[in-house]
């Protein structure tokens, strides 16, 4: 059977601010519908943000600079960070990430030394091929 609460049903006034409750203290955008839309579209949108009212809007077009600015970054080509083509990858930079890269590997060995299994042998085995040979 569920608990009732001591206080009874509480309900929260629209301009209080409350000092728990962040979400009721939110400013919320005003009711707001697209022009041009077919019968009934308003109507139906209105009622919605009514329902569950819009949040503040975030950051104002723009505020991130323009589209077609110079590039902040004129040395780095576009491909960087893509596992293809020039640029910081994983293809191009094997020995700066073949430590993160044999991590599973390592793991692999100490949980065989513990508990010994054909599952964990074959992950092993899988992992070592990946690497050209057994490497730690």
């Amino acid at each position: 059977m569920p608990r009732k609460s001591p206080g009874g049903v509480r309900q929260g006034n629209p301009n209080k601010t409350y000092t728990n409750r962040a979400d009721l203290n939110s400013n919320k955008q005003p009711i707001a519908a697209a022009p041009n839309q077919p019968y009934g579209a308003r109507g139906a949108q209105e009622a919605a943000q009514s329902t569950i009212p819009l949040p503040q809007q975030g950051p104002a077009p723009g505020s991130f600079g323009q589209l077609g600015r110079p590039t902040e970054r004129p040395n780095e080509p576009v491909t960087a960070g893509v596992p293809t083509g020039p640029g910081p990858n994983q293809l191009n930079n094997q020995s700066e990430l073949a430590p993160m890269l044999r991590t599973p590997l390592i793991v692999a060995k100490a949980l065989m030394s513990r508990v010994p299994s054909p599952e964990i042998a074959r992950i092993i085995r899988y992992l070592e091929g990946k690497f050209d040979g057994p490497n730690t």
